[in-house]
């Protein structure tokens, strides 16, 4: 198949191409971005799509790229996308909800497919090479080279024969309706309101409560540096050097010689910014009382843990008797790597603990099917089915 790349970077071709796109039916989307890989932030940096034979590559550096924003929204022009979650999280954080979606990602969960990636579908399906060597590529910087231009193409330009070929495959095992609610929740999901590079609990894990109010904000401050020097985080200060520093901030004193820091901040200026910030930290700590034997994460009381454990415990023998048996079989039906996505052991996790986030009309007919095949009637009325 012969097909067509077209490098977007003009008011008067985007205007062109948008005529165009607007009334199509059928076009596929992805998202070229960087998600503090090589500069700081959640970025867009390419937007493609695919119409035919054409691959459309958007440069938002240059045009305004809200004004495609009414074909991704428009519920009668359906969008083949591949592994969409983190695109579709960008665009929603941007205002742009796109509409009528199928991802190919989630088709070949479905049919057991052991390798997602986009190289490995497009040649277990089509035979064709993708070249991937421009994966970890920096999309954010001018200009843009062929091989990054041609590599963009190729993430759209095979995406709606995919489509065609999964929806064949899904219809001959009578499972075109489990992808098409997935989509549908897909399209129906609002992720504007996620916050990225927030401090994680996780890191606050040891620490005391004067040492988790240290680290919050010495956090906030290596990510406003970052953002000024455009640079991930991590390459700013590591995590493990932020712990350091709050457990011992005695270092504080060595800054011009500190490992793990970025050079530019090897300076006095910076040396002072940081002592100043840890003695006003230092003084808030003491206003509000806080400990330095208390944990910064409150740990439950012997009862809160005992009823914790109790509730784990009955959901994993629920699991066992109920939910295991069950998956068994949908392994045998549907195969070894699809069962992880249908019915994978955090699924049966939630199922267990009463959690209904991911309930889903087709994996409720599933539960129902095998129930009555395993003589589990009782099960069904534990969990209102």
């Amino acid at each position: 198949m012969t097909t067509n790349t077209y490098y977007i970077d003009t008011e008067t071709k985007a205007a062109e191409i948008f005529e165009r796109l607007a009334k199509s039916t059928e076009i596929s989307v992805d998202l070229e971005f960087d998600n503090n890989l090589h500069h700081y932030g959640f970025k867009l940096c390419l937007l493609q799509i695919g119409l035919g034979n054409d691959a459309y590559i958007l440069d938002p550096y240059f045009i305004d790229i809200e004004r495609f924003f009414p074909v991704f929204e428009s519920k009668s022009i359906r969008k083949t996308v591949f592994s969409f979650g983190e695109d579709l999280r960008l665009l929603h954080s941007m205002g742009c909800f796109p509409k009528n979606l199928f991802d190919i990602s989630l088709a070949a969960k479905f049919l057991n497919y052991e390798k997602i990636s986009l190289g490995d579908v497009v040649f277990a399906n089509l035979g064709i090479t993708m070249e991937k060597n421009q994966q970890i590529s920096d999309w954010c910087s001018r200009p843009l080279n062929t091989k990054q231009i041609d590599y963009a193409a190729g993430d759209v330009i095979w995406l709606n024969d995919l489509r065609l070929d999964f929806i064949e495959l899904l219809n001959a095992k009578e499972i075109l309706h489990w992808i098409e609610e997935e989509n549908k929740i897909m399209s129906e999901s609002d992720f504007s309101n996620l916050i990225y590079n927030k401090l994680s609990t996780k890191l606050l894990k040891g620490l005391n409560q004067v040492e988790g109010f240290l680290l919050e904000g010495f956090w906030n401050f290596r990510e406003k540096i970052a953002e000024e020097y455009d640079k991930p985080a991590y390459q700013i200060m590591s995590n493990n050097l932020l712990i350091e520093i709050v457990q011992n901030p005695q270092l504080l004193q060595s800054w011009l010689q500190m490992k793990g820091l970025h050079h530019g901040l090897k300076t006095d200026f910076y040396k002072q910014k940081i002592n100043t910030l840890y003695a006003h930290l230092n003084e808030e700590a003491q206003k509000l009382k806080l400990s330095t034997q208390l944990p910064a994460i409150p740990k439950m009381d012997y009862e809160e843990y005992r009823q914790m454990r109790l509730k784990k415990l009955k959901a994993e023998q629920f699991k066992e008797a109920y939910l295991k048996p069950i998956q068994n079989l949908i392994r045998r039906d549907y195969g070894e790597f699809a069962v992880n996505f249908i019915f994978s052991n955090r699924i049966m996790d939630e199922i267990a603990l009463e959690d209904k986030s991911n309930w889903r009309d087709y994996r409720k007919q599933l539960i129902i099917k095998y129930s009555s095949e395993l003589n589990m009637s009782s099960f069904l009325e534990q969990i209102n089915l």
